[in-house]
């Protein structure tokens, strides 16, 4: 799941322009009962005041620490984090803003009742706040996080749908067809293994249909099978190179991902006897997963469904990372997607 989350910037600016106000004359009102001998009006400006202090600055650290730790995974962090640095700065604001008022209105200075009683009341506030924002803050995370599970959900399906779509169009069921019916003729065994192969293409397209991801072997196990099925077809114009660690393995991608970017790169190539087309599928230890082709592109592609590089971007951001890259130049076309980690 994506780990970058909603908006770090609150958006309280009711919350604050009413809030503010109404706790400071709260706090006045409480302070009016142990110092009978200040104005009134003093002690509840004093009391705006210093809640207006204490609010801002709590609220920059919110945002700080939001910025710092983001995802869900990191809420105990941000959590503690946050409440270490908030009663720490709330604390000293109390603190000089108590002596400094009481410089100003009390000829022998603040007590140290006053003090505590004032710290007390004050980091009490800042607790509330805290709590206040980070519950909004995770409320916010789970809304979105069902959001974008559903639209991950919703990208499987339409990954599935358009690689099995892809395999049941007029063309590519005519093409099987046709190669099977000739190699019935031609060599029974591989018929038989051809239609096994086919079977494999299905099953697997199907069973990943309520999978965020699988393994990197399978998906190189089930791409293995699909190009079988092309290599019949096309013969020896289509030359293609497997090289994957094995020790990448248990890495994960999205299903259907690699097999999607073959098929962009027969669909939008030229493949014939005089321009025959190199595709090459490498993973190696620094993470990655390349599907490079020499490119030869065709004058006329069929039509398109939409359901290309853009929607692989997507789901890799739902899955919490961006980076598929996309080089071209004027011989080669490669795309390199990450692999995810268990």
């Amino acid at each position: 799941m994506n780990n970058n989350c909603c908006e770090t910037e609150p958006n309280d600016f009711w919350f604050r322009v009413i809030g503010i106000p109404v706790t400071g004359i709260v706090g006045g009102l409480a302070s009016a009962v142990q110092s009978p001998d200040i104005s009134l009006t003093v002690l509840v400006l004093n009391s705006v005041l210093l809640t207006a202090l204490i609010w801002e600055a709590n609220r920059w650290m919110v945002i700080r620490m939001r910025n710092r730790f983001p995802s869900y995974e990191q809420t105990v962090k941000r959590i503690a984090a946050q409440f270490a640095v908030s009663l720490a700065g709330s604390s000293l604001i109390l603190v000089a803003y108590c002596v400094l008022f009481g410089m100003i209105f009390m000829s022998t200075g603040p007590t140290t009742a006053a003090l505590i009683g004032n710290l007390i009341t004050g980091l009490t506030f800042t607790i509330i706040i805290s709590v206040i924002y980070e519950c909004v803050y995770f409320f916010s995370m789970w809304k979105q996080s069902i959001v974008e599970a559903e639209e991950l959900k919703r990208q499987q399906v339409l990954s599935q749908y358009e690689a099995l779509k892809s395999q049941v169009n007029p063309h590519f069921l005519f093409n099987s067809l046709n190669t099977l019916a000739g190699l019935i003729e031609e060599d029974q065994t591989r018929a038989v293994e051809y239609v096994q192969q086919l079977s494999k293409v299905y099953r697997h397209i199907l069973q990943s249909s309520d999978k965020e991801t699988i393994s990197l072997k399978e998906e190189m196990n089930f791409l293995r099978s699909y190009i079988f099925l092309l290599k019949m077809r096309f013969g020896e114009n289509l030359i293609t190179e497997i090289s994957i660690d094995e020790n990448l393995n248990n890495a994960l991608v999205p299903a259907l991902a690699v097999q999607q970017l073959v098929e962009n790169a027969i669909k939008h190539n030229i493949i014939s006897t005089s321009q025959p087309l190199h595709l090459t599928v490498s993973a190696d230890s620094s993470g990655r997963l390349s599907v490079v082709n020499n490119l030869q592109k065709k004058m006329s592609v069929e039509q398109s469904s939409g359901f290309g590089l853009s929607s692989l971007r997507h789901r890799f951001h739902l899955l919490g990372s961006d980076d598929v890259r996309v080089e071209e130049t004027e011989a080669t076309f490669r795309v390199t997607i990450p692999l995810l980690s268990e």
